[in-house]
């Protein structure tokens, strides 16, 4: 009788076992369902129940979301890790909406300035330049922000997806895959 890891067993086919799947892999996935639900879904019920109970415990633990409505252009670290004022201060002295939303300075798809002269010089040029080099990183719409699952290419949830995310994860490779009879059902493979 050949000795398997329980763990090759576990692995994908591809990753050379039976395709089974770890219990605490599909227990995370089920816990990971509930927050990916208590995000997508803040109308329902059950969600304002829990953050009237856990506001400052749901604070520390789930992400920040961009809202460009509120969120200052200039003061908010929205773009990389400090604010745009710490790192372009010259530029901040120079505009005339210093406490403009995001959602204020960008107006029909594209950024809107207004100086405190026509001329701003050549080195505040290139500020704008760096500046304007920088937030073509950022992705900026009219839509209502939501939240996508990076799993897929769909951007929804599933169950299914992220348990086998985190399996690949967690589980050991092998490199050489364990040979299988596939024409017996898994559990006697797994005997």
């Amino acid at each position: 009788m050949a000795w398997i890891k329980w763990d090759q067993v576990l692995n994908s086919f591809s990753r050379g076992g039976l395709n089974i799947g770890s219990l605490k892999a599909f227990n995370l996935a089920l816990i990971i369902k509930w927050r990916w639900r208590y995000l997508s879904s803040s109308d329902d019920m059950w969600v304002k129940v829990i953050k009237v109970i856990h506001v400052f415990f749901l604070k520390i633990i789930f992400i920040w979301r961009l809202e460009t409505e509120e969120m200052s252009f200039w003061h908010d670290s929205w773009c990389g890790s400090s604010s745009l004022v710490s790192r372009f201060n010259r530029l901040y002295h120079l505009d005339i909406n210093r406490l403009e939303s995001v959602a204020d300075k960008w107006v029909e798809g594209e950024w809107r300035w207004v100086w405190l002269r026509e001329e701003i010089g050549s080195r505040n040029l290139t500020s704008l330049l760096n500046l304007l080099q920088e937030l073509l990183n950022v992705n900026v719409s009219n839509r209502e922000d939501c939240w996508k699952c990076s799993l897929n290419g769909d951007g929804l949830f599933t169950v299914k997806d992220t348990r086998e995310h985190i399996d690949r994860s967690i589980l050991y490779s092998h490199h050489v895959p364990t040979s299988w009879v596939k024409t017996l059902p898994k559990k006697v493979n797994v005997f």
